[in-house]
């Protein structure tokens, strides 16, 4: 268990450098994550406030609440991982990394966790900003 402890430290390491090297890139996914929910909220508000004030008991905060832990949601749950395995198998680079001491599922999950812990220094912030400026309603029915 020390050992892997010692991999995910090192290649969360090599993850956020890696990230910060291509800091265009990670400003795009960024974007991506930003935007779509955004513009869901933009369009689900506007039609909440011309039916006069809610869609079938629903309103424009509790869109708002709703696009703002959608974004926060996929943010956490979406991984790259199973285009990049079926990219490996087809192209013949995952047995190499099979004779390695480590599995590569550790590096994968460590890739995938650096990036989440990155990018929720963003996210975060972002959702936050939303909700207040939206006047997200966070308050779901039991």
């Amino acid at each position: 268990m020390t050992m892997l402890l010692g991999v995910y430290r090192a290649q969360f390491k090599t993850t956020i450098a890696g990230m910060l090297q291509y800091r265009g890139a990670l400003v795009i996914w960024l974007l991506e994550l930003v935007l779509e929910p955004l513009i869901y909220l933009a369009v689900w508000r506007a039609v909440a406030h011309a039916q006069g004030g809610n869609v079938d008991g629903f309103t424009a905060g509790d869109f708002a609440a709703y696009f703002v832990a959608t974004m926060m949601i996929n943010h956490a749950t979406f991984t790259w991982i199973m285009w990049q395995f079926d990219f490996r198998v087809r192209q013949g680079s995952f047995c190499p990394q099979l004779l390695r001491p480590v599995h590569p599922i550790h590096k994968d999950i460590a890739d995938n966790i650096g990036y989440k812990l990155l990018t929720l220094s963003v996210m975060a912030p972002v959702a936050l900003a939303l909700g207040t400026a939206f006047q997200a309603r966070f308050d779901p029915p039991a």
